[in-house]
């Protein structure tokens, strides 16, 4: 009863007032006590977007991936982090790592350029083959083979 009186009045400072820092401190209470309630971590995520609060965006992005049971969605909030991870908090491991968790769950052709642009600014390229072949194994029968020149990826 206390989470929904919280969330009530979150929205109501929210929407009606105009008041995001406030509605922010309210969901954070709740997420002191339920860390997984998706609906204050959606309402978070909004806010924080809208907020200019990339760490805490990411760290909420983080968080509804975990819970998230649907490759689509999942796969949405790892593009989102890897570009907040490799723009605004300038942290291009994590970014290198949410894309390749995103190339895992969706190998289709195109993906890997941005894996490999990452991996080279890095000197990850021997983390690469691992992904290439869990990802290869994911495609379709039939479908075309990855074509990549690792070019001094591998020096």
């Amino acid at each position: 009863e206390r989470r929904w009186a919280n969330h009530t009045l979150a929205r109501i400072e929210d929407v009606e007032l105009g008041n995001a820092e406030s509605a922010i401190k309210r969901y954070e209470a709740i997420l002191e006590t339920q860390p997984l309630d998706r609906d204050t971590l959606e309402s978070l995520e909004r806010l924080y977007a809208r907020t200019s609060r990339p760490a805490d965006y990411a760290r909420t992005l983080e968080a509804l991936r975990t819970l998230s049971q649907d490759e689509r969605e999942k796969l949405r909030f790892l593009d989102i982090l890897a570009r907040t991870y490799a723009g605004e908090l300038h942290l291009p491991d994590l970014a290198f790592e949410s894309q390749r968790q995103a190339f895992l769950l969706d190998p289709r052709p195109g993906r890997e350029q941005d894996l490999l642009r990452l991996a080279e600014q890095l000197g990850r390229g021997v983390d690469l083959g691992d992904a290439f072949s869990k990802a290869a194994a994911r495609l379709p029968q039939g479908s075309e083979p990855f074509r990549i020149d690792l070019g001094d990826l591998t020096s």
